[in-house]
């Protein structure tokens, strides 16, 4: 049975509850935060902030309307800079869980929109809804702003909705998963449980081009592809394979490609003390240019070069 309880909230969990240490018990509040006085409903291990008596100095106000409700985001409530000490500090306690003590950067801030999203579509006595989960709940919250998508992905849903309505039985639902490509939108459709006659294939295909969307796919099955969609990975124009993860951010791409060079130059140089500069000849070089990383890089070869000796 719940009981209202005043909690103080010690620290950020791993999924972004704040967690109230309560003699031998954890006690996790969602949208609580560190160091906050807080009136809860609790019940078990689980509490539902009804209240916050005393705000964190970290407490901001979120930027989507629909925080709190929606579950896909679980701190905009914290401010930047703590999120990014709270993100860093997972990093470091996944390391040292394993042994590890690397040297753990500060939380990289790739500037842009998300270009990948995975929402849920359902049927609604307004038509179809296409949202997110609420937090541990199958309850959609249909949403019609996003701040953290691209606006073209959310600009598109209220007509995507339509595109999928004939795929959705009353009580149905869709797993959509919309990725913002250079060619249009792609469009990938699982779970209809529909059968996709030629009548309901040749309706998806003409509402699909007349919305200009490079590709829709239903449950792996390419329907209609006007463009190849494709993403330029460094000088590369890549197509891409229906439902194929990427990074939501496209700046995260060169920050991944960074992270790479610094990699193969580590491997590159280590396995040269191994076999000689001849054999060094076959191996493939990195990508050239003038931002390559050479810090961490350089100090972790020199490490494994003296481990080697």
């Amino acid at each position: 049975m719940a009981d209202i309880r005043q909690l103080r909230i010690d620290r950020l969990g791993a999924q972004g509850d704040g967690i109230a240490d309560v003699g031998t018990k954890n006690i996790f509040v969602p949208y609580a935060l560190p160091g906050e006085s807080i009136e809860a409903e609790v019940e078990g291990d689980r509490g539902r902030l009804l209240r916050v008596i005393n705000p964190s100095s970290d407490r901001v106000t979120p930027i989507c309307k629909h925080f709190g409700a929606c579950g896909g985001c679980s701190v905009q409530d914290l401010a930047v800079d703590a999120y990014a000490a709270w993100k860093r500090e997972l990093v470091i306690q996944a390391f040292s869980a394993r042994g590890l003590n690397p040297v753990v950067e500060p939380l990289q801030r790739p500037q842009g929109k998300r270009r990948r999203a995975v929402l849920t579509a359902m049927r609604s006595d307004a038509g179809i809804a296409i949202g997110f989960h609420e937090a541990a709940s199958h309850a959609l919250v249909a949403i019609n702003e996003c701040p953290v998508l691209e606006p073209k992905i959310v600009s598109a849903l209220p007509s995507i909705g339509n595109l999928i309505a004939p795929l959705l039985s009353k009580r149905g639902e869709a797993r959509l998963t919309i990725t913002l490509t250079r060619a249009g939108l792609d469009v990938d459709i699982e779970g209809t449980g529909r059968q996709l006659t030629p009548d309901v294939r040749i309706a998806l295909a003409s509402a699909a081009s007349a919305l200009g969307l490079a590709r829709v796919v239903v449950g792996g099955d390419i329907i209609v592809e006007t463009l190849q969609p494709f993403l330029r990975f460094g000088p590369a124009d890549v197509v891409l394979p229906p439902g194929v993860f990427v990074q939501a951010v496209e700046a995260a791409d060169r920050m991944t490609e960074m992270g790479r060079i610094g990699i193969t130059d580590i491997l590159r140089e280590v396995r040269e003390i191994d076999v000689g500069v001849d054999e060094m000849q076959q191996m493939p070089r990195p990508l050239p240019g003038p931002e390559r990383p050479e810090g961490h890089a350089g100090l972790v070869l020199e490490q494994m070069k003296e481990a080697r000796l």
